[in-house]
């Protein structure tokens, strides 16, 4: 029985030699880019919690700078699966939104926002072997957080409320004041 010639032997052994290259490079390539994507998300969730908890500590005085310093950098949040501290933190304060921003303004007063960066490196796997790209790549995050002043109550503040607008009344209460009655004196 015959099965083929032999210049067509060993062709079905570089094939397969050759997609299994190719499929453990892929592999490699979506393990390690969702290492980096899942760090990323990690990193952006400590500097997401770590500027609401410095914006809440500021109040216009040094003292509220340095606490708020203090408590953006101590947050209790962790990244690379849950196994490592952030180490490299910034953070940094400014008087609106868009800056700019300052380390540690002195005098205080006015600073409402509050900046944090975080930087981490992900341990790669595989793409070191296949791309030559090292064994660590860096990702970043950052977030801003400030406080706001309410003048008053608008739309929506507390929906179930006698303060919140209605602005289609259901027909079980066409009046919109969920079921309380205005008293006139």
């Amino acid at each position: 029985m015959s099965y083929g010639n032999r210049r067509e032997r060993g062709h079905v052994l570089f094939v397969t030699a050759a997609a299994a290259v190719v499929i453990l490079g892929m592999a490699g390539l979506t393990v390690d880019l969702a290492r980096m994507y899942i760090g990323k998300n990690e990193l952006q969730s400590y500097c997401d919690a770590a500027s609401i908890a410095a914006a809440n500590r500021l109040n216009g005085t040094t003292a509220g700078i340095t606490n708020a310093t203090t408590e953006a950098t101590s947050n209790v949040n962790r990244w690379g699966f849950g196994q490592d501290t952030v180490g490299s933190v910034t953070v940094e304060f400014g008087q609106n939104s868009t800056g700019p921003w300052v380390a540690s303004p002195n005098p205080a007063t006015g600073y409402r926002f509050a900046r944090v960066g975080a930087q981490g490196n992900v341990t790669l796997y595989f793409l070191p072997v296949f791309a030559l790209v090292g064994f660590s790549r860096p990702v970043q995050a950052g977030s801003v957080a400030g406080q706001t002043y309410l003048g008053e109550l608008g739309d929506g503040a507390f929906p179930f409320s006698p303060d919140a607008h209605v602005p289609n009344p259901v027909p079980v209460d066409p009046s919109g004041n969920f079921g309380l009655e205005i008293q006139h004196s």
